[in-house]
């Protein structure tokens, strides 16, 4: 089952816009593996979807442990916000100010 952090963002691995935002995006990916690798996890689906059809929800971990603040506080991802002016604070994030 494939399901979207609602509220997350993390970098892009598909097209990232500059090699740094690939290296967090491959952080993430595998930070998120190692959380839910051999745990019980509660998923809680939102009712959403996003423009790519993913199901919007949170990922519960048994402790109660809401695994997408755990990936904002590690560093590998951001709360994310909507519009051009967020992206443009994201990708400046991950890129720097020059991309």
């Amino acid at each position: 089952m494939k399901v979207r952090l609602k509220d997350i963002d993390t970098p892009e691995t598909y097209h990232p816009t500059c090699e740094h935002e690939l290296v967090k995006g491959l952080e993430a990916k595998a930070r998120l593996r190692e959380l839910i690798s051999g745990e019980t996890v509660t998923v809680r689906h939102s009712g959403e979807t996003d423009r790519y059809g993913r199901s919007l929800g949170w990922l519960t971990l048994q402790d109660g442990s809401d695994i997408g603040s755990i990936l904002v506080q590690e560093g590998v991802a951001l709360v994310w916000k909507p519009g051009s002016e967020a992206k443009s604070g994201r990708i400046a994030h991950w890129c720097g100010a020059t991309q």
